[in-house]
């Protein structure tokens, strides 16, 4: 798996937002914080996409809106697996990290 460029205490809170709102999600993170330091800085976004929420009702919003809320000191673009365009889909599953797995589905 490729490593992703955000501090530790940022990767911490992204993932008890993610925890606190929909604990049975998966999500991946890709982009230029994936994979080779020198496609991403300091400003660069991070782009998440959750692969399945885990439940049947949802709403990415929310998510968002946490996101924005929150102290990580970079913007965070998150979108939903499921409806991006199948192109899209596999260029992230070739490189991507996992930045949320429920631990029940260990």
């Amino acid at each position: 798996m490729p490593d992703i460029f955000i501090d530790k205490k940022s990767l911490e809170e992204i993932r008890s937002i993610i925890k606190r709102l929909y604990p049975k999600a998966t999500v991946w993170a890709y982009g230029s914080r994936i994979g080779c330091r020198k496609d991403s800085h300091d400003g660069s976004d991070l782009d998440l996409t959750v692969v399945d929420f885990g439940q049947k009702e949802y709403d990415i919003a929310i998510l968002k809106e946490a996101f924005r809320e929150s102290s990580i000191p970079f913007l965070i673009d998150v979108s939903d697996f499921r409806i991006l365009p199948l192109n899209f889909q596999k260029e992230i599953e070739k490189k991507y990290f996992i930045v949320y797995f429920p631990k029940e589905n260990l």
